[in-house]
C-alpha cells in the first residue's frame, strides 16, 4: 500500500523542522493510525506536494513505478520526487542523533535539486532507480 506519514510522526516532524508541512489532508485523513495513512492508489492527490519523498523498506521501485497515476502527479512531472533508498529511509526512521546526521547529509541536497525551480534538473537518487520524470 501507498501511504503518508502524518506530522505526528517522527518523519513528519522532521520534515516540518526542515521547512516543509505535511498538508492538513493527509493529517485529517480517517483511517490508518495516530502517525501513518494509506493511500488509495487511485487517488493520490493528497501527496502531490511541492518535494514528495519517496521511502524504501524495500522493494518500493517496481510498485512505485506501476503506479498509474503517479505518472500524472505535478511532483512527477516537475521533477520534484526524491527517492529515500533504504538506508536513508532507515535513517528517518530510526531517527537517532547518529542516524539524524545522516538523513541530513544525504537528503538535503536531494532536496535543494527537487526544489530549484527548474524541472529539467534531475534528483539523482530518483534517476539512479528509474524514477525520474522521461524528457
Amino acid at each position: 500500500a501507498i501511504g503518508a506519514y502524518r506530522r505526528t510522526d517522527l518523519r513528519g516532524q522532521f520534515l516540518e523542522q526542515l521547512g516543509f508541512k505535511v498538508p492538513d489532508i493527509i493529517n485529517d485523513m480517517p483511517g490508518g493510525n495516530e502517525f501513518f495513512v494509506t493511500m488509495p492508489s487511485e487517488d493520490l492527490s493528497p501527496m502531490d506536494v511541492d518535494a514528495l519523498v519517496w521511502l524504501d523498506i524495500g522493494g518500493s521501485v517496481s510498485r512505485l513505478k506501476a503506479l498509474p497515476l503517479r505518472y500524472t502527479m505535478r511532483a512527477y512531472k516537475e521533477g520534484r520526487e526524491v527517492y529515500a533508498d533504504p538506508m536513508l529511509s532507515a535513517a528517518l526512521s530510526h531517527s537517532s542523533p547518529l542516524s539524524l546526521e545522516y538523513a541530513l547529509d544525504q537528503l538535503v541536497p536531494l532536496l535543494e535539486k527537487a526544489l530549484d525551480g527548474d524541472p529539467a534538473t534531475v534528483v539523482p537518487s530518483s534517476a539512479a532507480v528509474g524514477l525520474a520524470p522521461v524528457k
